[in-house]
């Protein structure tokens, strides 16, 4: 009808690739990371360095991140203009939740689809969610106030129906590969930097109800995947890493039309501030792996289930974690300490508690001095 093909076409025009990644660009210039400092200056004017400061000024760190941080809309990832994408996996009516996403606008159509809208939020059926259960799914989202009040009320729409979420329930992230400008550099750098800390990220991605990992059948770890030593391009790097569509890094979309790389890692949430914090971090990897000034020799690998049986000092890791992703984000750092107050070390899934780094790429870095001198 007239409203329909209204709606559809107020949809296209907002929600039409090209004209987003127009959008993610400019905004990338005028909110800069200066533009970040002057909207929020408590947030972005000093820089922290956490796993440097002394027990009792981190002990008020971690304080302050029990308390939920405030839900942003404004510079929540310091000014990067990478696309994201949000699948929200769920157990209730369907058909109810497609109708509520419809009647806001936030989707084009009330059904319940097999695959993916052109335009808009879309409610997917899902064999991997159980009893009865699907998804929602987001357009690509950019930086911006209105993407994060889309999610909220996304939320808000689902815990009103009636959606829950249990443990055959995910959360996924698809963030906009083009952010690694297509160099497997950062790609290997992606990888270490994962390597180095799967334990901590599957730990945040547990976090909140039970505070246990819903299991990796469809988030398998990659820390331990080994790399033959003649990676030089991405389509080898996806070859010897795996690319099915199940690991926790999927790299499957990678110089395909959709060109995202998929993060598996979390449980299910409804709970947008829970969502918002898991999209920083992961942007945050992303922004760290192109860095070609990181220490990588440094980082030694910490897989699934590193740290399930001893005590650890979360000041040096989960700092030294956060100053490598956000060197000068403190709200970002507040987020990732929020996560970590409200999850606790998983297991591995094979109860594997033999020293982490037996497996997989033992000296990463001179392969990447070789790539970057053959540049």
């Amino acid at each position: 009808d007239a409203g329909r093909a209204d709606r559809r076409a107020r949809l296209a025009q907002l929600m039409d690739t090209p004209a987003l990644a127009q959008l993610a660009y400019a905004t990338h210039v005028e909110s800069s990371w200066a533009a970040c400092v002057v909207a929020s200056p408590g947030s972005y004017a000093s820089e922290v360095t956490l796993s440097a400061l002394a027990e009792a000024d981190y002990a008020r760190w971690r304080a302050a991140a029990v308390k939920q941080p405030a839900y942003d809309l404004q510079c929540v990832l310091g000014g990067s203009p990478v696309t994201f994408g949000i699948e929200i996996e769920f157990v209730g009516d369907l058909e109810r939740v497609a109708h509520a996403l419809f009647e806001v606008g936030l989707a084009e159509g009330p059904e319940v689809l097999a695959g993916n809208r052109a335009a808009g939020w879309t409610v997917k059926f899902d064999p991997t969610v159980h009893p009865d259960g699907g998804e929602v799914v987001s357009p690509i989202l950019v930086d911006l106030p209105d993407a994060w009040r889309q999610l909220a009320r996304v939320c808000a729409l689902l815990r009103d129906s009636g959606a829950v979420v249990n443990a055959s329930c995910g959360l996924h992230v698809h963030l906009g590969a083009d952010r690694l400008e297509g160099d497997v550099r950062n790609y290997l750098r992606l990888y270490l930097l994962n390597r180095a800390y799967e334990d901590l990220i599957y730990r945040l991605a547990s976090a909140g109800g039970t505070m246990h990992h819903r299991g990796t059948q469809y988030n398998q770890p990659i820390a331990k995947r080994g790399y033959a030593a003649s990676v030089t391009n991405i389509a080898q790097f996806r070859k010897t890493l795996g690319a099915t569509g199940f690991e926790a890094i999927n790299f499957l979309n990678v110089g395909s039309t959709l060109n995202t790389i998929e993060f598996r890692h979390a449980n299910g949430t409804l709970d947008e501030n829970q969502i918002q914090a898991l999209v920083v971090t992961y942007a945050g990897l992303l922004d760290a792996a192109r860095r070609g000034d990181l220490r990588l020799d440094d980082l030694t690998p910490a897989p699934l289930g590193t740290h399930a049986w001893d005590a650890v000092d979360d000041r040096e890791l989960v700092g030294e974690f956060v100053d490598t992703l956000f060197p000068a984000n403190n709200r970002a750092k507040l987020h990732v300490l929020w996560l970590f107050a409200r999850s606790t070390w998983q297991k591995s899934p094979d109860e594997d508690t033999s020293a982490p780094g037996k497996s997989g790429i033992k000296r990463i870095s001179p392969l990447l001095a070789r790539l970057s001198a053959a540049a």
